[in-house]
């Protein structure tokens, strides 16, 4: 999320991928239609009955941007949507747009996605989804495989405080990421690199999050 948006501008957003698209499921099986009815049942427009909060993304105490969370809830479904928009200058003027989307039914990840754009430019996106042996995770064009369940991700961190919670799923970098309880409702997000987030609640609401790099420091607070 905004961790991967600095580290572009960190970078002077140089590495630019092209999004070549999901492959349609070939075979007609039981369990492949099963899965492709799930997916469908995870629009990525949230209905009216939303609810949400806004962060602002403080760097050395300026206001660079905001981030706007989204939940909705019905039934055994859960969407979650995060929308960011970063403006700088490293040299040049630089706008990063951010939006993550995850589906979860159950308690269960059936797809997310992680899109990024630098000055209106698609830089990258990536997709988890469901599979019939745990999840393909594309990236560009490249598929990996990833078979342990996810029913905890980052964006989850904004919905709820992670109690007894170990570890949270990237749908950025696409792996898993170690948890652990710091102070009384503060967590800290273990990220590669050396790097980490620090989450703060008050009554099970995340009121602000602490970005740490080796090369800056970002601060997140709920308005």
């Amino acid at each position: 999320m905004i961790i991967a948006l600095i580290i572009w501008i960190s970078r002077k957003y140089l590495l630019p991928s092209l999004w070549r698209g999901l492959a349609f499921i070939g075979s007609v099986r039981k369990k492949s239609l099963l899965i492709m009815i799930l997916l469908l049942g995870c629009s990525r427009q949230l209905p009216a009955g939303e609810t949400g909060s806004i962060y602002e993304i403080k760097h050395k105490g300026k206001i660079v941007g905001r981030m706007q969370f989204k939940q909705y809830a019905e039934g055994d479904k859960l969407v979650l949507k995060i929308s960011s928009e970063v403006k700088t200058k490293v040299l040049i003027d630089i706008e990063v747009q951010s939006t993550d989307y995850a589906c979860f039914r159950q308690g269960r990840l059936l797809y997310s996605s992680v899109s990024r754009r630098v000055n209106g430019k698609e830089k990258e996106s990536k997709v988890t989804r469901i599979s019939q042996n745990g999840y393909e995770l594309l990236s560009d064009s490249k598929t990996e495989k990833l078979e342990t369940p996810i029913t905890y991700n980052m964006m989850m961190l904004y919905y709820q405080e992670p109690l007894n919670i170990r570890r949270v799923y990237s749908d950025n970098f696409q792996q898993w990421i170690n948890l652990k309880k710091i102070a009384p409702h503060t967590y800290r997000a273990d990220l590669p690199g050396s790097n980490y987030n620090d989450y703060y609640y008050r009554n099970g609401v995340c009121y602000r999050v602490d970005i740490h790099h080796s090369l800056y420091s970002v601060q997140m607070d709920l308005i």
